[in-house]
């Protein structure tokens, strides 16, 4: 039953999105998605509580969740978007004993969820942020709360820790 479910998903989205010209591939997942169209998801690839621009095209095995990604960007195959990081800034440990919901305790530990929660966001509520016209090469590593401005160009096997500025190029390690 949950195969034909799952199915019946994809066949929706894909009559959906092949009026707005949008082409899904073999093996990927998409849930709760805007997507204006005029691009190309991958084999193999999941789009999860994103925006997606018009015109975006995606490579094989690429995971975006809770993404804003502007129009007419290109991206490579691989790419992942992490979306939490341990609040290291903010708390004594790393330890998920002192921001995780799923330990339920009272004190110290549960206390600042809601605070550490709202860590891993950008300003419009999103995990990352990419902007129009952004290119991304293979195997790119994208930490979550980070803002990747208009025209920028990520080289391959990049792993992105911190905001990227408009048409700026970055490559290799981490950025």
């Amino acid at each position: 039953m949950k195969y034909i479910r799952e199915f019946i998903k994809y066949l929706y989205y894909k009559i959906k999105l092949k009026k707005k010209k949008f082409f899904i591939q073999r093996g990927s997942k998409v849930k709760g998605a805007l997507i204006e169209g005029g691009g190309h998801l991958g084999k193999n690839s999941n789009l999860s509580n994103s925006i997606i621009g018009y015109g975006t095209y995606f490579g094989f095995n690429c995971q975006l969740e809770n993404s804003k990604i502007g129009k007419y960007c290109s991206f490579g195959s691989n790419i992942r978007v992490l979306r939490g990081n341990h609040p290291t800034r903010n708390y004594v440990s790393t330890s998920p004993a002192f921001h995780s919901s799923s330990l339920k305790k009272e004190g110290i530990y549960y206390k600042n969820y809601k605070e550490f929660s709202t860590l891993t966001k950008t300003e419009n509520g999103f995990s990352v942020e990419i902007g129009n016209d952004v290119w991304i090469g293979d195997n790119v590593l994208i930490i979550g709360d980070i803002t990747i401005g208009n025209g920028a160009i990520i080289g391959a096997g990049s792993v992105i820790t911190k905001d990227i500025s408009p048409y700026s190029v970055w490559g290799g390690g981490t950025c």
